[in-house]
């Protein structure tokens, strides 16, 4: 009989996910399907589909339960994002990251259909979503300011990757797909 290779553990061992944090998270298409847009020495281009998702990751942010989506972007096969918890000090997160990312995941996948239907998107091959996801908890002001610089220049690294630029060309590829949220206090 043939063995099946062990999945690899991507939770951190002891880590209260529901405790005041700030964790990146990378979550791809199965297989790496590009659904989302393009990208180009210009920046991320969203379709309309990209354009959901972007929504659809940024309607997590919640003042009120202390949720908050810090920097973020989308490309044409994953998405980068910092979540924050406990940015309310008067109240305590009633969620997780793993509950976040679920709930973002179902949010899409159950919209998918009617974008195909409808709106022209491209449909996707026996799954949208990689099983997973992959995330890093940040742990000091420098590592999130790195993440930050990692996620934003995500798209000049997209392009050298795919032979379509270089390096040099990071600082002209922020475009609508990103976003910064500047908060203070951000690790807790």
């Amino acid at each position: 009989m043939g063995t099946h290779p062990s999945r690899k553990q991507l939770r951190y061992r002891g880590h209260d996910y529901r405790a005041p944090c700030c964790v990146h998270v990378t979550i791809c298409t199965h297989h790496r399907q590009s659904m989302f847009g393009t990208v180009s020495i210009n920046g991320v281009h969203l379709n309309d589909a990209g354009e959901f998702v972007a929504d659809s990751l940024q309607r997590l942010h919640s003042s009120t339960d202390g949720i908050a989506i810090d920097t973020w972007i989308v490309m044409p096969d994953h998405l980068h994002a910092i979540i924050v918890l406990g940015t309310n000090a008067d109240r305590d997160p009633n969620t997780s990251i793993p509950e976040l990312v679920r709930t973002f995941k179902m949010r899409v996948m159950r919209t998918w259909p009617q974008g195909v239907r409808l709106r022209g998107w491209t449909p996707y091959e026996t799954h949208l979503w990689q099983r997973s996801y992959y995330d890093t908890l940040i742990r000091n002001d420098a590592h999130l300011e790195t993440t930050r610089a990692y996620i934003l220049t995500n798209p000049g690294r997209w392009l050298e990757r795919n032979g379509l630029g270089s390096r040099e060309d990071d600082n002209a590829t922020q475009s609508t797909s990103s976003r910064t949220a500047r908060q203070e206090n951000t690790i807790r």
